[in-house]
């Protein structure tokens, strides 16, 4: 197959590749596909657009092509000093194959950039099945849980938001993006976060470092998202005691929501204040005022973080599917 950067796509093969777009919205992943125009010229803007997120830091699209006819894409993007990807396959299933020449290309990338390490994660069967059979590490599972809204009880969550004293010592503000005047805070609050997590995960690695340029390239996203998006902080003085963060999403005209890269912490010297079960359920009832129509909630976690995945089963989450983080070191 023939390895092309997206920048050197003619005009023809970006019709090909907008033809296998179209073929992944509508036949694989139908839950995601908005109606969107799959014209190859908005396709190529949309791809095009995502891409200017490389002025921050490097990102980059491969698109493999068997003769004039895109079957595969891979998507790169540096993220912490980590290279991380995603890719797709023109089919239905996806050959053990296809996925060693990807992960190939991912290692001329990580050469050709000096990139000691880069990662995929996934929740899609499709996907990680043929990743197994593959060389690749397994660098953990994750879980996804889902809380059906018709399993809430919303009295409970009142309860837990007005019983808990502690918070009254803490003023509570409710933002739509993360503000400028919150960044530096917000970098040293992360980083804080990845420190302390790290001693409970089994491979007990040193994190790398959450840096402006990360976050700056987060806030990018999120503005690419057009999701809304919620952040409940509680304030110490200046300092950030803990956060809870969500996005509200559609998928097939419901409204659901989803705490994809966001996070329910409670910062370093606040912890055992149940401050995170205290924003959990100010950002549910929060939710309901506004969306009264979701139907359920979703959350991903790892199991060796056991401190939210037990607040998750006492708010009612039931695992819903699992996914893999795979890592490739040259």
């Amino acid at each position: 197959m023939k390895i092309i950067d997206a920048k050197d796509l003619t005009d023809e093969q970006w019709k090909s590749v907008a033809l296998m777009e179209e073929f992944l919205k509508t036949e694989i992943y139908p839950q995601f596909n908005d109606g969107e125009d799959f014209d190859w010229e908005n396709v190529k803007n949309k791809v095009m657009k995502c891409l200017r997120i490389s002025e921050i830091s490097f990102a980059n699209n491969y698109y493999f092509f068997d003769k004039d006819t895109a079957k595969a894409v891979l998507e790169a993007f540096e993220r912490k000093g980590i290279l991380y990807f995603m890719y797709d396959y023109y089919g239905l299933t996806v050959p053990v194959e296809i996925t060693e020449m990807i992960f190939e290309k991912v290692r001329s990338v990580m050469k050709e950039k000096n990139y000691d390490q880069a990662k995929f994660h996934t929740f899609e069967e499709r996907l990680y099945r043929p990743a197994l059979e593959t060389d690749a590490e397994i660098y953990e599972e994750s879980v996804t849980s889902r809380l059906l809204k018709k399993d809430i009880d919303f009295e409970e969550l009142k309860k837990i938001a007005e019983g808990n004293k502690s918070a009254n010592n803490f003023e509570l503000k409710l933002y739509n993006c993360i503000p400028e005047d919150l960044y530096e805070r917000y970098v040293d609050y992360i980083n804080e976060i990845y420190e302390d997590a790290n001693e409970f995960h089994p491979k007990k690695e040193k994190p790398k470092k959450f840096t402006m340029s990360d976050l700056i390239a987060r806030v990018e996203d999120m503005k690419d998202d057009n999701s809304p998006y919620y952040l409940y902080v509680l304030f110490d003085g200046k300092n950030i005691a803990a956060f809870c963060a969500v996005f509200v999403d559609k998928i097939d005209g419901i409204n659901m929501i989803e705490h994809r890269g966001g996070f329910t912490t409670a910062g370093r010297n606040y912890r055992g204040l149940g401050l995170a079960k205290f924003l959990k359920a100010k950002m549910y009832l929060k939710i309901n005022e506004d969306f009264p129509d979701f139907e359920y909630i979703l959350t991903d976690t790892f199991p060796w973080n056991k401190y939210m995945f037990s607040i998750n089963e006492e708010f009612g989450f039931k695992p819903f599917k699992k996914g893999y983080t795979f890592r490739i070191k040259l």
